[in-house]
């Protein structure tokens, strides 16, 4: 599976098919929250959410 990318004002998320979690800057967690995704994890692969 290739990565899916979602787009947002000012950040993306690219979701990588292998850990079922979203790669997010940190100021995209609470947008994250927001449309129901429930792990995200910022470019390091730290969890933020």
């Amino acid at each position: 599976m290739e990565n899916a990318v979602l787009f947002f004002d000012d950040f993306a998320f690219v979701f990588d098919g292998i850990s079922d979690c979203l790669f997010a800057e940190t100021e995209g967690k609470k947008a994250a929250e927001g449309v129901g995704i429930s792990c995200v994890r910022d470019w390091n692969g730290e969890r933020i959410l």
